[in-house]
């Protein structure tokens, strides 16, 4: 999997010398650069699901996290040898996310607590029912 600003791509056979991407999907909002900067915010952490209960040969899910605050969960599986995208939630804390990122299993283990430390703020501790 290789994640830039705008675009999450997935390649297959790397091992082997044969690599070819086999899915590729826009993951970028459409945030203009903002007044400081001259690219768009970049993805500066992933997480897996503490709760993932997915086939893990078809199946995959991960939490990414962009340094202005937005947060995108995925859900991507394969289907007649191609990938697709099940499942695209985001939503957006009200601050900068820097590398200190982390999915952990909630206490009914039916939920996903994120652990996030802030860029320049104090971070904090996020429930997510999935």
């Amino acid at each position: 999997m290789i994640i830039d600003e705008r675009v999450l791509s997935i390649y297959q056979y790397g091992h082997d010398g044969s690599m070819q991407q086999t899915y590729c999907e826009p993951i970028g909002d459409g945030v203009p650069p903002s007044a400081t900067s001259l690219r768009p915010p970049l993805w500066t952490a992933w997480a897996r699901p503490a709760n993932m209960a997915a086939n893990v040969d078809s199946e995959d899910a991960i939490y990414l996290a962009r340094e202005d605050g937005l947060i995108r969960y995925l859900e991507i599986g394969k289907v007649r040898d191609k990938f697709e995208l099940f499942v695209d939630l985001s939503c957006h804390l009200d601050m900068n996310i820097d590398g200190a990122f982390a999915a952990i299993a909630s206490l009914n283990r039916k939920s996903d607590v994120l652990l996030i430390g802030g860029s320049g703020c104090d971070g904090g501790v996020f429930h997510v029912n999935c």
